[in-house]
């Protein structure tokens, strides 16, 4: 499963804090600013390049929202494959110290 290619890789970058690594469906940490980059590159090879707040569709919105939504200043990557989504949410704190990173797999009928 791809959710857990992406947190394995992920998993190899030093984070601050892990907060939840359901296998296979969630996995939530915080890390520090300067390893975003590479945290964006492992994203960018699975997921593609982040989606703009201009292009996010309803299913986007729905999908999201239960997991905390996109606002300004944070980041989205989002795959739909067939009846499967992967997504990744990169929200840096107000500090700029920091960044939790939410990637999370869902099921749709769509």
């Amino acid at each position: 499963m791809m959710l857990d290619k992406i947190s394995t890789c992920l998993k190899e970058i030093e984070c601050v804090e892990l907060r939840k690594d359901t296998a296979g469906k969630y996995y939530e940490a915080v890390f520090l600013q300067s390893k975003i980059p590479s945290i964006m590159q492992t994203l960018e090879s699975s997921l593609g390049k982040p989606i703009p707040r201009a292009n996010f569709t309803p299913l986007i919105e729905k999908t999201i929202s239960e997991y905390g939504g996109v606002g300004d200043g944070q980041t989205l990557y989002f795959l739909k494959q067939d009846k499967e989504i992967l997504f990744a949410m990169l929200w840096p704190w107000q500090s700029g110290q920091f960044t939790t990173i939410k990637l999370a797999t869902k099921t749709t009928s769509v």
